[in-house]
C-alpha cells in the first residue's frame, strides 16, 4: 500500500472511499470493500481518503499505525492521509469537491458523511457533483446491529463500559494498542511474570482499567498473552501503563513496537497485601487466559 501526505488531490482514475475512518468497524469496512471491489473488476487502483487526526476532537479507537494496518489488510492500494489543517478546514464543500475529488472514477462514503467548511457538504451533495462530472457514486447506508447504527461514538461508549465483546463485534477485529516497549520497574521479573510495558497516548479511547486476555503481535508473530492496564496499587503507582506478560517468550524487545489485541476481561485491577498474594493471583488470571484462548483460539 502506498501512503501519500498531505496531496493536492485525490490520484487520477482511482475508485475513493471517504471518511475519518476511526477504528475501522463494520460500516467503514462496506466502504472499504466497495472500492476494493470495484478497483479490481474494473482495472482502477482502489484509495482511501482520511485524516491524520480526527476532525471531531473526539478521543481515538486507533492511532494512524493501527489504521494504516488494517487498510492495508483490507486490500487497499493507495491511502491518502490529509492533514486537518486550518487551509482544509477552510475549504468550502464546493472546492473540496473540485480540487480533490475531479478526477475520481468512483467514490464511495457513508450516509452520514459530512465535509467542507461548516461541514456544509454531505452525500446527496456528493451524489450530484458526481452525476455532473460523470463519476460513479455510492452512498453506503447504516449498517445495523442490536436494533443500532454502528459508529466511532457507539463504539466509544461500549469500550469506557466495558462491554469488550461488543466492541469487538462491531470493529470485526479486536481493540487493540500499538506502542514501543519502555523499561518499566521490573517487579514483574521478580515474580517470573516479566511484562513488556507501553505507555498509553493520550486522547486515546480506551476500556476501563483491569487485567485482560490478549493477543500481542510483535514481528508479525502472534503470542498469547495476560494483560494489566491501569495503575498499581499494591505498589502504590498511579502512573498509568499497559503491562503484558507474553506467554512462552523471552526475547529483549525494550525499544520495540509492538501490538496488544484485547479480547476478554478477566478482571478488576486489585491491591495486594504482598507479593505472594499478587503472584498467585497472576497465575489465576493466566490459567482463565489459558482457558478462553482454548476455546476461541487467537482470533484478532
Amino acid at each position: 500500500m502506498d501512503i501519500l501526505y498531505k496531496v493536492q488531490k485525490v490520484p487520477d482514475g482511482t475508485a475513493v472511499a471517504l471518511g475519518a475512518f476511526d477504528g475501522i468497524h463494520i460500516g467503514h469496512q462496506k466502504l472499504i470493500e466497495n472500492v476494493v471491489n470495484y478497483s479490481r473488476k474494473n482495472g482502477c487502483k482502489s484509495c482511501v481518503f482520511t485524516f491524520d487526526e480526527l476532525p471531531s476532537g473526539a478521543d481515538f479507537i486507533t492511532n494512524n499505525t493501527e489504521r494504516f494496518k488494517i487498510f492495508e489488510k483490507l486490500g487497499v492500494d493507495i491511502l491518502c492521509v490529509q492533514p486537518f489543517d486550518n487551509s482544509f478546514k477552510n475549504l468550502s464543500a464546493f472546492d473540496f469537491m473540485s480540487n480533490y475529488l475531479l478526477q475520481c472514477r468512483y467514490i464511495t462514503v457513508g450516509f452520514n458523511f459530512k465535509f467542507g467548511m461548516d461541514r456544509t457538504g454531505n452525500s446527496d451533495i456528493l451524489r450530484n457533483f458526481c452525476v455532473q462530472n460523470n463519476i460513479e457514486c455510492d452512498i453506503v447506508s447504516p449498517v445495523i446491529c442490536d436494533g443500532d447504527v454502528v459508529s466511532s461514538s457507539r463504539i466509544r461508549k461500549l469500550l469506557k463500559d466495558g462491554s469488550l465483546q461488543d466492541v469487538n463485534r462491531l470493529l470485526g477485529h479486536a481493540f487493540c494498542v500499538n506502542g514501543t516497549v519502555i523499561i518499566g520497574n521490573q517487579v514483574g521479573r521478580t515474580m517470573e511474570f516479566p511484562t513488556a510495558n507501553i505507555k498509553v497516548e493520550a486522547n486515546r479511547a480506551m476500556p476501563p482499567y483491569g487485567v485482560y486476555a490478549t493477543v500481542t503481535e510483535y514481528d508479525g508473530v502472534l503470542y498469547k498473552s495476560i494483560t494489566s492496564y491501569g495503575t498499581k496499587p499494591t505498589f502504590s503507582s498511579e502512573e498509568v501503563l499497559i503491562e503484558t506478560n507474553i506467554f512462552d517468550f523471552n526475547e529483549n524487545i525494550y525499544d520495540k513496537n509492538i501490538t496488544v489485541y484485547f479480547v476478554n476481561r478477566i478482571r478488576d485491577i486489585e491491591s495486594f497485601g504482598s507479593i505472594e498474594e499478587l503472584k498467585s493471583k497472576i497465575i489465576e488470571d493466566k490459567s482463565k487466559s489459558l482457558e478462553f484462548f482454548s476455546k476461541n483460539g487467537l482470533q484478532i
